[in-house]
This record gives structure tokens, C-alpha cells and sequence, in this order.
């Protein structure tokens, strides 16, 4: 089953990846993209991958990656419910497979370790269920209260886990220090920090796809754009976004909110009631070609987000372009790149105020733009962890 080669010091080995949730679902949020990237670095790396995970595939292109792609049948599409734990318990194909290891999305492949304990089993961790808990205290409105309940109980469930998991990689400090800490006291040793990570040069800032899609959208040269990428969720801050335009020394902002979700209707509607919608461009969700030529056409990445957050790809992606970032205590920005971003209160006044102090801040000419991300957030670093990682782990279980 597992293929070592000792001179080369190589490890092909199978590799289950379980997920509530993948690309293939038309979900494009940080944690589907690093699942998918994952992926494809295994497949290239001479590894065999498979994926367990919920029904409601729409994108056939996304799963070619995967050797096998096995749905639990019956379970909510993207999310977890009864059948799934029951379904991913003893999944019998996924069994049969027998993966040299099982990397589990968060803490979606736990009830298949309890089923195969005898397998090797790592976790992959995003965030915790406390700071879910954290994120909807911190938005408010009853539909966030309401979850807070159900996330409390998750709370156990990932403590249970990821105890029992071989090793976990967090993919920030931030998520590191969640899991060190009460409840969950995951030692140590056993806890690998592998950053997300972003090419550089897939982000790299471009000129004329700056200048073409300005021309596109009816904005002069002169005019400072902020951008949003996220999920268009009442955690993510789009609202406030939006609101700092109508707020004093903001009449030359103009807004691209990209993305979709549920709050899309409000969130126009808001901006028509601030009295800004003429400079605000909704422009749905975009794939990775797409979101590097919106950056290049903008100048500030703006995420108040309200979430605790584990290590937004957003930030990356707008470091690794060169833009300004203003954002809120709540993205926790590394240490390391706190210079190159504007930490601000939630608010629509303080949002327009840090905007305003980082056009001040950065009046060079667009053409000078730079990659502000350094090495250990790109790619190949990201990359090389994550392979030395499933080599270890496999090495040690043997």
C-alpha cells in the first residue's frame, strides 16, 4: 500500500481528505479554496487523493483532482447533520481504500476516526467552534444568538477530536494559540502551525488590467477604490464598508463589493438608503483570474470583519498585490505584517477615517506597486509544509 523509496527519501501514499464542503459545492470561501489547493498539490506531488464528503457537487471541474469522490447520501449539502456523522462513521468504500492518511477538514473527518481508529488521522484546523462563538457575540441580531448555542456544543465535539487526532495544523498563529488554550489544551507537540499561504505572482499587480477594467467600470485614475472579498455575510463588515462612504472627507471613494450570499439584497439596498449606491459596484462572485484583476484596479483592501478570524486568504491576496488593508482587530493580523495594514475600530466613521489616512499613506504612483506578502505566506512555503508534513506523519505511523 504505501510506496517508499529510500534513496530518494520519497512517500506516495493515499490520501483521504474529508470536508463538509469543497469547491465542487460553488462554494468559494477560504477554507473550500485551501481544500482544493491541497489537493492539487498532493496530485501533482505523486500522491493519490480521494474525498469524502457531502452531496450537492455542481462543479464537476473542480473534482478531477480527486481519485474518488464519495458523497454520504442523505446528508445536507455543505453542512453537517446526523447522516453525516452517521455516514462518514464506518464509510465502507473509504475504508476499503485504505488511505496511508486521513487529513480531516476541521473537525469534519472525526466521526470517521472514531469508526477507523486503526487509520492515521491529522485534522486540518481553520478555526474553533469558540470562535464561532466569539464572532456571532460579536455581530449580534437573533440569528446569531441562535447559533451560538449550537456552536457551544461543537465546542465539545472538537475537544474530543482533536485530542485524538495524530497531529493538528493550525494555518495561523492565531488558530494555534486558540488550540493551546482552554478548552481545548492541544499539546504541543502535536500541534504544526503551517500558514496559508497565496502565489504571488498568480496576485501579481498589472498595470494595464488596472487601467482596462477602471475604464470598465466609469472610474477615473484619480479616484481611490476600496474592494471587499469575501462571503457577503453579516460577520464579514461589508455593511460598514458600504456605510463609510456616506461618512465626511469619503465623497471620492468608490466601493467594489465582490462576492455573493444571503445579505446581497440588504446590502444593496443599504447602499441606496446611504445615498451611495452610484459608487458602489456589486460584482458577484469571481474566480482567482478575476480577483487579481480587481485588485490591481484597486487601492485598499477594506475587511472590518466582525468574525474572529483564523488567516483570511483576502489579506494575502491583497498583501501579495501590493494594496493597502484596513481592517479590524478581529482579522488578527500576524505580527509580521501588521506594518503594512490599518487596524481600526468596526465602525462606518473609523473605516472611512483609516481609508483616508492610508490613501495619504501610499500616494506613489500605482505603476510602483509591489508584493507586500513576505515568503512564509507564499505558496511554495505553504507547499513544502504540507508535503514534509504528510511524509512525517506517514513515516511515523509505520
Amino acid at each position: 500500500m504505501l510506496d517508499m523509496e529510500e534513496e530518494s527519501e520519497s512517500v506516495m501514499a493515499r490520501v483521504l481528505l474529508i470536508s463538509r464542503i469543497s469547491l465542487g459545492h460553488g462554494n468559494g470561501g477560504g477554507m473550500e479554496v485551501s481544500l482544493q489547493s491541497l489537493a492539487t498539490l498532493l496530485t501533482l506531488s505523486g500522491h493519490r487523493v480521494s474525498l469524502l464528503t457531502t452531496p450537492g457537487i455542481v462543479r464537476q471541474d473542480m473534482m478531477q483532482v480527486f481519485e474518488n469522490a464519495w458523497l454520504i447520501r442523505g446528508a445536507r449539502p455543505g453542512k453537517y447533520s446526523m447522516r453525516w456523522w452517521l455516514g462518514s462513521f464506518r464509510h465502507s468504500q473509504a475504508h476499503l481504500w485504505k488511505p496511508d492518511i486521513v487529513v480531516s477538514i476541521s473537525s469534519a473527518g472525526s466521526a470517521f476516526l472514531l469508526g477507523n481508529s486503526s487509520l492515521t488521522h491529522v485534522a486540518q484546523c481553520h478555526g474553533t467552534a469558540l470562535a464561532e462563538v466569539k464572532s456571532s457575540l460579536r455581530t449580534g441580531g437573533l440569528r446569531e444568538y441562535a447559533k451560538v448555542a449550537l456552536n457551544c456544543a461543537r465546542i465539545v465535539r472538537e475537544v474530543l477530536a482533536y485530542k485524538a487526532f495524530r497531529e493538528v495544523w493550525a494555518v495561523s498563529d492565531e488558530v494555534s494559540k486558540q488550540l493551546l488554550n482552554f478548552p481545548y489544551t492541544v499539546s504541543k507537540s502535536r500541534l504544526v502551525v503551517i500558514s496559508n499561504g497565496v502565489d504571488v505572482d498568480r496576485f501579481k499587480f498589472d498595470l494595464n488590467a488596472r487601467a482596462s477594467l477602471r475604464r470598465q467600470l466609469g472610474i477615473d485614475e484619480g479616484v481611490s477604490v476600496g474592494i471587499t472579498l469575501s462571503r457577503l455575510h453579516s460577520q464579514k463588515g461589508v455593511d460598514k464598508a458600504i456605510l463609510s462612504l456616506a461618512q465626511p472627507g469619503s465623497s471620492h471613494h468608490v466601493l467594489i463589493v465582490t462576492g455573493d450570499g444571503g445579505e446581497l439584497v440588504s446590502l444593496e439596498r443599504l447602499a441606496r438608503d446611504a445615498g451611495v449606491s452610484d459608487r458602489v459596484h456589486f460584482v458577484g462572485h469571481l474566480d482567482t483570474v478575476s480577483v487579481s484583476t480587481y485588485l490591481s484596479a484597486a487601492d485598499i483592501l477594506v475587511f472590518p470583519t466582525m468574525r474572529v478570524e483564523g488567516l483570511p486568504l483576502s489579506l494575502l491576496e491583497a498583501l501579495a498585490s501590493g494594496l493597502s488593508v484596513v481592517t479590524s482587530r478581529g482579522c488578527n493580523v500576524p505580527v509580521d505584517l501588521q506594518k503594512c495594514v490599518s487596524i481600526v475600530d468596526t465602525t462606518p466613521a473609523a473605516v472611512a477615517k483609516g481609508w483616508q489616512q492610508a490613501v495619504s499613506e501610499s500616494a506613489g504612483s500605482p505603476a510602483e506597486r509591489l508584493s507586500l506578502l513576505p515568503g512564509r505566506f507564499g505558496a511554495a512555503h505553504m507547499a513544502e509544509m504540507y508535503l514534509d508534513g504528510v511524509v512525517r506523519v506517514i513515516r511515523h505511523s509505520v
